[in-house]
């Protein structure tokens, strides 16, 4: 099992890290929406 984590390729990485980059942005977008309406 651990050597699917070590064994990750250059490109998994890389999509992993963008959807986390685009999720984080998303959710910041997220929470000031509903500041905005409280």
């Amino acid at each position: 099992m651990r050597g699917k984590s070590e064994g990750m390729d250059e490109a998994e990485r890389r999509r992993f890290e963008a959807w986390l980059r685009a999720s984080s942005e998303h959710a910041r977008e997220y929470r000031r929406a509903q500041g905005l309406r409280d």
